[in-house]
């Protein structure tokens, strides 16, 4: 998602919320890839909350970009937390991980992941 696709994705998700649309499961798994894109750690962990207090849960798709917005704001311990409370998991979240860690320079963290989980 370029910036300017990533400021309209958060334009859009915050008049939802001012119009009192509920969210679900594709909204909050619309609106997370760009706050990573943008690396806003903070919004992104206001959606987080919300996921929480939502009764939807965390699905894949959702976790999945929950680790990728942690990831790429520097915020490793939340990725490393959201992966291991995913009840599943996919390739995506394993190479969402993975490439979080590496690209912050904690391949061997990586490393350790793969084989404790």
């Amino acid at each position: 998602m370029q910036n300017g696709q990533s400021d309209d994705a958060v334009r859009v998700y915050q008049r939802m919320l001012r119009a009192d649309v509920q969210e679900n499961e594709f909204s909050f798994a619309s609106v997370l890839p760009a706050y990573s894109s943008l690396a806003r750690l903070e919004q992104g962990m206001q959606v987080h909350a919300r996921i929480i207090k939502s009764r939807f849960g965390l699905d894949m798709s959702v976790g999945n970009g929950l680790i990728d917005m942690y990831s790429k704001c520097g915020s490793l311990a939340d990725a490393k937390r959201v992966f291991t409370t995913m009840e599943r998991r996919d390739v995506v979240s394993w190479t969402t991980i993975i490439t979080g860690f590496g690209q912050h320079g904690k391949a061997r963290e990586a490393q350790l992941i793969m084989i404790l989980i």
